[in-house]
């Protein structure tokens, strides 16, 4: 078995990440690598999720990559939203500075207990 030689970028260390959870890379399939400008330089990566498999996959794991890519030396935010209450998580990964935000997820509504039958009145 080859040896993987160390990531030296970003973008790489947070690719084999995902890539080490069954998510593929490119567009069209799971995620994708980007970065956000200043004035031409690079101020932090991250990442694109295109798919409701790669979002689920990513909020299951979200301790799993925060502490793998700490790991390799570029630490990267995993962030789950529940917007409007929805069950579906929203993650985001990027290795920019800021609080990490871990909402849990809503709890489906209880159902009403059936109303109790009316006593039959009395003859």
């Amino acid at each position: 078995m080859p040896l993987i030689p160390p990531a030296r970028t970003p973008a790489v260390a947070i690719a084999r990440e995902l890539r080490r959870l069954g998510l593929e890379q490119g567009r069209g399939k799971d995620f994708r690598i980007a970065g956000h400008y200043e004035n031409g330089e690079r101020r932090y990566t991250y990442v694109l999720l295109l798919t409701r498999h790669a979002d689920e996959t990513v909020a299951a794991n979200a301790d799993r990559i925060e502490e793998w890519t700490a790991a390799s030396g570029f630490p990267f935010r995993v962030d789950v939203r529940y917007p409007g209450s929805t069950p579906r998580p929203v993650p985001s990964i990027r290795n920019g500075g800021g609080p990490r935000v871990r909402e849990e997820a809503p709890q489906p509504a209880q159902e009403p207990a059936a109303p109790a039958p009316a006593p039959a009145p009395a003859a």
